[in-house]
């Protein structure tokens, strides 16, 4: 472990001593409008796959309408997959950052770029909102009392709007974080980047707005996601079940957020590590210092589950065990067993050992097996609510299990597909790494002689 952990601070140290800061700023204005014949590749093929899933979209309201919930069960499910992944990643740039660690500075942007998919999840939730029951009719809700208040329905209503809340601020956040960028691009290249850089000289109080506006939307950004998560939780899954009363639920949907954030920025940076020409900024630093949360969140991820169902296994109630059958033991298992084993069990057995953490391409293969749980877990937790009609305090029987269509397939593809293609436009116009906060971190460190070693030693100004 020594050695391996020598092996890296070398290459950091040399690459400290090879790299300055007009080298780093000259390196992130270049990619800027240009692109290679992967990237392109890459562009076509996940804009295709969107339009295909365009397609299955249409097929899905042709053949269902917005009256048969079921049907759109993995719709939702897909919408709630990329909310608690790609859109939760910017947390990772304000945790990161609150935490002042130097390794995170090549890390923040590429999560922060994740804030752009959140102009696709909103459009996609739009459908999302004339799928969930009214309040009245006897199904139990949170908002019981509300709604004699409100002229709409309060689930549709709080839902739209905390999600408009959440990519608000997290452009927002996206802007900010840009900000002293865009400035560069002026300086070098002109056009639009006149307009973004706004008129930043960079002055000591622009910088002073700069950080404290940094962490007051990165804390606002990570508050908005876990109160979006509790509405998912609430409104398009629990209530709809009758029977299921779980306190730890909304808690429990937010360490699957917060893991599945991780998770998408470890995989974000090996993917730009290896194909996008960032291996002399991404080091196994990086890596290393994601896959400590990762596991974390991955251990609270099983307490939050097992104390659910620790709750409902020892009630042994009809209505509780009508509940497990539907989400663990009933016609979802093996998809309650898939989302255990790749969400849990794997990241355990594999990142309790230093050698697979205290690497690259370890925490990347174990981000991977995370997100393709998340699959199975939004299909476990919003495809058979999706299949409950009855109403009341509990179900007389569970529906058999809901398989996708061909329309759901093209659903399912094309959105993950339509985020992932929004971020590669978006990583052309907004540099993938932080150029202002790179060439800070150069101005913060020194390469000093240590006994026959040379070591990269670091300031701490705040």
């Amino acid at each position: 472990m020594r050695n391996q952990h020598q092996n890296g601070t070398n290459h950091q140290v040399r690459h400290y001593q090879a790299l300055s800061p007009a080298q780093i700023n000259r390196f992130g204005l270049v990619e800027l409008g240009s692109s290679g014949p992967l990237y392109r590749f890459c562009v076509r093929l996940f804009g295709i796959l969107a339009l295909l899933g365009i397609v299955g979209f249409m097929m899905r309201v042709a053949s269902s309408g917005f009256s048969d919930r079921a049907a759109w069960g993995y719709y939702v499910a897909t919408v709630v997959f990329i909310f608690v992944t790609f859109q939760a990643a910017p947390t990772v740039a304000f945790a990161i950052r609150a935490a002042k660690g130097h390794w995170r500075r090549p890390v923040s942007r590429i999560a922060e770029l994740f804030a752009v998919v959140g102009v696709l999840n909103l459009i996609l939730l739009l459908p999302v909102l004339f799928l969930i029951p009214p309040i009245t009719g006897g199904r139990k809700t949170f908002w019981f009392e509300l709604h004699w208040l409100l002229p709409f329905s309060a689930p549709g209503f709080f839902l739209f709007f905390g999600m408009l809340a959440l990519v608000v601020c997290g452009l927002c956040l996206l802007y900010l974080s840009a900000l002293p960028d865009f400035a560069a691009a002026r300086d070098a290249k002109g056009g639009i980047y006149t307009g973004l850089a706004r008129g930043w000289v960079g002055s000591q109080r622009q910088w002073k707005m700069l950080k404290s506006g940094l962490n007051l939307l990165g804390a606002f950004y990570l508050m908005t996601f876990v109160l979006v998560t509790t509405l998912f939780a609430w409104d398009v899954s629990e209530t709809l079940v009758p029977g299921w009363k779980d306190a730890i639920y909304p808690a429990f949907h937010s360490i699957t957020g917060l893991q599945g954030a991780i998770a998408s920025t470890i995989l974000a940076l090996g993917i730009a590590r290896k194909f996008g020409g960032l291996k002399n900024h991404l080091h196994m630093e990086q890596f290393w210092g994601l896959s400590k949360p990762l596991l974390a969140t991955s251990l609270l991820w099983f307490y939050m589950g097992w104390s659910t169902f620790l709750t409902y296994w020892y009630g042994r109630t009809l209505a509780e065990q009508h509940v497990l059958q539907l989400l663990m033991f009933g016609p979802y298992f093996t998809v309650f067993v898939m989302s255990f084993l790749l969400k849990f069990l794997i990241p355990l057995l594999f990142l309790i050992w230093n050698r697979v953490r205290m690497s690259i391409m370890g925490p990347v293969l174990i981000a991977l097996s995370i997100l393709t749980g998340d699959i199975f877990e939004m299909v476990r937790l919003y495809v058979g609510p999706f299949t409950i009609t009855e109403v009341g305090h509990e179900m007389t029987h569970v529906p058999a299990a809901h398989l996708p269509d061909f329309a759901d397939i093209l659903i399912i593809a094309g959105a993950i597909s339509g985020a992932i293609f929004i971020y590669l436009v978006s990583s052309k116009i907004i540099p993938r790494i932080s150029l202002w906060d790179m060439k800070e971190g150069m101005l913060l460190t020194r390469v000093q002689s240590f006994h026959r070693a040379e070591v990269l030693v670091i300031g701490k100004p705040e």
